[in-house]
């Protein structure tokens, strides 16, 4: 439900919502040769997560000449549970059904109750706007199987910040935010959980996961929409800290995921990357048209303190698109894109695809050829703050696909 009502100086909202979800899971594995060999033919697991939520909220704004107000009381609940359960079966077609250790029901519920308020200021191409939420925040974990019960309590302020100027073709932008995060169901069953076919979890959740946030950026861009001429240049800065660091402790294929009372923090300062672009399309006769496209980037990360930077990173695209038009149902295309990356382990990757498509009022016959260099891999690289990320991609070799389209009327 959501009703507003507005007036030239003021707004009232109403708003709420409520739901609820069962998602059950299954999960067999066979053969099951992990807890000894010979000893079961399969392992099953049997898990259902629900999920109940509802949010109610009243707003209220008012503008005053040029400043915007607005103050919404909202309250939220979310109520999860989880419930699995492992069971094999042996030789002779036997189930065995493992004791409480590979077991869960879990109720995970979090409840909150929030002041929102907004101050924006606007005026011509100048606006500005602080957010000002203040939540308290209340989680209760309850841990049936081995009769664990906690409860924690939170109050927290996360503010906003938003300035935007325009002049001209030019476009000043600053923003930033802080925020808190507390706990996570993933990380709270203390029962195994096979999340994988050869993987079983569980975790020693004795301690309230709580992580901190903070970002901040600010950009310059330059448009010129009749020239096609854009340019941005940004920085930023993260931080974030978080209370626990986690172990793991290896019995086979059973792992315990341990919780570490360490607080630790990180920051970082990025460009991220830079580049430039360009394109051109071209009808030097009637029934012919030409596109070109080119674009080039690089990135750099550094880590400070460390004695050797990541490479750079090179980017460069190009693609041409032909497209030839014989005749009025007649349209002929190809088009042809070369990649390149300077730290892939295959720097160069050429693709080309060609289509033929005939049309008349009742039907249309499209004729595709996609992968035409049988190109069989795609390797690509990037980084993410101070990471470095590879991505292999297996493609299919060259394929044919003969379409047909009916106008039932």
């Amino acid at each position: 439900m959501n009703l507003i009502k507005t007036t030239p100086k003021n707004s009232y909202k109403l708003y709420f919502s409520v739901g609820y979800g069962q998602k059950p899971h299954a999960l067999t594995v066979s053969p099951a040769t992990y807890l000894g060999e010979g000893q079961l033919k399969s392992l099953v697991q049997d898990l259902t997560a629900r999920d109940f939520g509802a949010v109610l909220r009243l707003s209220y704004g008012f503008r005053l000449k040029d400043f915007r107000l607005d103050y919404s009381l909202w309250g939220r609940a979310d109520v999860r549970n989880l419930n699995t359960e492992l069971s094999g079966e042996a030789t002779g077609n036997t189930t065995e059904v493992f004791d409480d250790t590979f077991k869960n029901n879990l109720w995970y519920n979090t409840y909150q109750v929030g002041l929102s308020q907004s101050y924006s200021y606007e005026r011509g191409n100048f606006k500005v706007t602080l957010g000002l939420p203040f939540i308290c925040y209340i989680l209760t974990d309850n841990d049936k199987i081995p009769d664990i019960y906690s409860t924690h309590d939170r109050v927290c302020l996360q503010p906003s910040l938003l300035l935007k100027y325009e002049y001209r073709s030019f476009t000043f932008h600053v923003s930033g935010n802080a925020r808190r995060s507390f706990g996570d169901v993933n990380t709270s069953y203390t029962g195994y959980i096979m999340n994988g076919y050869r993987n079983l979890l569980s975790n020693t959740a004795d301690r309230l996961l709580e992580n901190r946030f903070a970002t901040a950026n600010t950009s310059v861009s330059y448009k010129d929409i009749f020239n096609a001429l854009f340019v941005n240049l940004g920085v930023n800065y993260g931080y974030s800290w978080k209370n626990l660091l986690y172990g793991y402790n290896y019995q086979g294929i059973m792992s315990i995921k341990n919780t570490i009372e360490q607080p630790t923090d990180t920051e970082n300062y990025g460009i991220r990357n830079y580049g430039v672009g360009t394109g051109l399309n071209l009808s030097p006769i009637s029934f012919l048209s030409l596109n070109y496209f080119f674009s080039w980037s690089e990135s750099q990360s550094y880590i400070v303190g460390r004695s050797s930077d990541f490479p750079r990173i090179r980017r460069t695209s190009q693609t041409v698109g032909l497209n030839v038009f014989p005749a009025k149902a007649i349209t002929i295309n190809m088009n042809v894109e070369h990649q390149y990356n300077s730290v892939a382990g295959q720097r160069y990757t050429t693709f080309a695809d060609a289509g033929l498509k005939w049309k008349n009022k009742q039907v249309d016959i499209e004729l595709g050829i996609n992968n035409i260099f049988n190109a069989r891999q795609y390797v690509s690289a990037s980084y993410s703050e101070v990471s470095t990320y590879y991505y292999s991609y297996n493609l299919r070799p060259v394929s044919a696909l003969l379409k047909f389209r009916f106008k039932i009327k």
